[in-house]
């Protein structure tokens, strides 16, 4: 023993055992300190929340304001393990009621509510310059804008559909009464040899001048292409139903004898010819009466248009 502790290098060891040994203890021993307080003492701290949206208070219901932002940051201080708790989603901000705010340019106020106990907080900016007007909502028909270069070469557009095909568009009343244009525009990358349906389409809301207006619309649109291959002419053939006996019916003539039919290659190869049917059971004369055309599912006609025939009436 005497001779390990003469060894310098073996006493160098053991006071670095010991150190560590030591150090080891007094971490331990401040780690469960730690652990003691943040378990036992509600500390006071802050926070701060961006992203925060505004509501809009109006107990009127009647107004419409522009130049409001749409997010403020609010700074709060309080118990940390309820500032924990809080986000931008449960935080509420609101403009004082705007019912007893006069229309024109003003500067409104926002508000904290509904703040847990022992939490207090600021706004930032805790208030603004906006303009107060009488709100107006109309209904208004959405119109397609399509581009006709997005259809491949073979193949031609149908009728374009949009749903829904109205939306509702709020805004001052004065800004209402300039619109003039509805519209939702297709956008695509590459050309189309088949039917398709964009969703989730904006609305612009326009003046006559092309400004794009101030409102909010309720909701976007889908829109609907049918693309078709290119027509197949056919011609219409007059069937007489309901002929009566004693009597005996002529086409004398027809305003269309010929039709662009529209669907893909499959549904067109079989159909060679075009039937519009004319009830004759109550015709005693000769009349021009007009024909009801059926086609086949999945196939539509080109330029769709009322179909007239003259029905020679002689009694034999």
């Amino acid at each position: 023993m005497e001779k390990w502790l003469k060894n310098k290098y073996i006493v160098v060891f053991v006071s670095f055992l010991l150190s560590v040994l030591l150090a080891s203890f007094i971490y331990s021993r401040h780690d469960a300190l730690t652990t003691n307080i943040d378990s036992s003492a509600s500390v006071t701290t802050q926070k701060i929340i961006t992203n925060v949206p505004i509501r809009i208070k109006d107990s009127s219901n009647s107004k419409y304001i522009s130049g409001l932002p749409e997010h403020v940051v609010v700074s709060l201080e309080g118990p940390r393990n309820i500032l924990s708790q809080l986000s931008n989603q449960t935080i509420n901000v609101e403009t004082e009621d705007l019912a007893t705010v006069e229309n024109g340019s003003t500067t409104i106020r926002y508000k904290l509510t509904d703040l847990p106990n022992g939490v207090i907080g600021t706004i930032q900016p805790y208030e603004s310059n906006i303009i107060v007007s009488k709100r107006m909502t109309k209904t208004f028909p959405v119109t397609p804008l399509v581009d006709k270069s997005i259809v491949s070469d073979g193949y031609v557009m149908g009728a374009v559909e949009v749903s829904p095909s109205t939306v509702s568009i709020t805004g001052s009343e004065d800004t209402i009464l300039k619109i003039d244009t509805v519209t939702a525009t297709i956008t695509v990358s590459s050309t189309k040899t088949e039917t398709f349906t964009q969703d989730n389409v904006s609305v612009v809301v326009k003046d006559k001048n092309g400004n794009i207006l101030d409102v909010k619309v309720d909701k976007n649109v889908s829109i609907t292409v049918p693309i078709y291959k290119k027509g197949q002419t056919v011609p219409v053939d007059i069937t007489l139903a309901g002929q009566r006996e004693g009597y005996t019916y002529t086409v004398e003539s027809q305003n269309v004898s010929e039709l662009t039919l529209l669907g893909t290659a499959d549904k067109l190869k079989d159909i060679t010819r075009i039937s519009a049917t004319i009830n004759v059971s109550d015709l005693t004369e000769t009349k021009t009466l007009e024909a009801t055309v059926l086609v086949p599912i999945g196939v539509t006609i080109s330029n769709p248009q009322p179909i007239t025939a003259t029905i020679k009436v002689e009694k034999q």
